[in-house]
């Protein structure tokens, strides 16, 4: 019974890792196309039927992207639980075409500094990590001292990584 659980849970981790995959691919795919046709419409001498078509490209891309975005939602949260995301989108959708221009980049300016708040939490948390092995560094590169490099703040992984340096050397 035990043997059968683990064959399922093994089989489930392979679906999981093969989705990730996928749709790791599948979300690339499309945001170069965007990028990529983005960058060729800001040039200054293409003709404006080809800038309609990149156009279109990009704006079908785009809903390619969202419609995979709420499939993979649909997916990881069931059918149900998205009802309360597809309401947010549509209120977004229509509160960012009414809006005015200013107030819309105004608002993208605050959510993407509000963005970086959990990275600078992690940055405080872990100054004294990163000073330590940044101390280290400098002395044993510019100061020529002989202490051991230290590669890492936890013991296991300290260990592993001098393991892996001493097979180099």
């Amino acid at each position: 019974c035990i043997n059968k659980m683990a064959e399922e849970l093994s089989g489930v981790e392979t679906l999981r890792t093969d989705f990730i995959a996928n749709v790791s691919h599948e979300m690339k795919t499309p945001l170069s196309v965007i990028r990529n046709y983005g960058t060729l419409l800001q040039a200054s001498d293409l003709p404006e039927e080809k800038r309609i078509e990149y156009a279109k490209i990009i704006s079908d891309t785009s809903l390619r992207l969202a419609d995979m975005v709420t499939k993979a939602t649909e997916y990881l949260l069931g059918e149900k639980n998205t009802i309360p995301y597809r309401v947010l989108f549509v209120l977004l959708v229509f509160g960012g075409a009414v809006m005015g221009d200013n107030l819309a980049w105004d608002l993208a300016d605050t959510f993407n500094g509000l963005m970086m708040v959990p990275n600078l939490i992690g940055v405080i948390a872990l100054s004294g990590v990163v000073m330590k092995i940044t101390k280290n560094y400098v002395a044993r590169t510019f100061h020529g001292s002989t202490e051991k490099p230290m590669y890492s703040a936890f013991p296991d992984v300290q260990a592993e990584q001098e393991a892996r340096t001493d097979v180099v050397d």
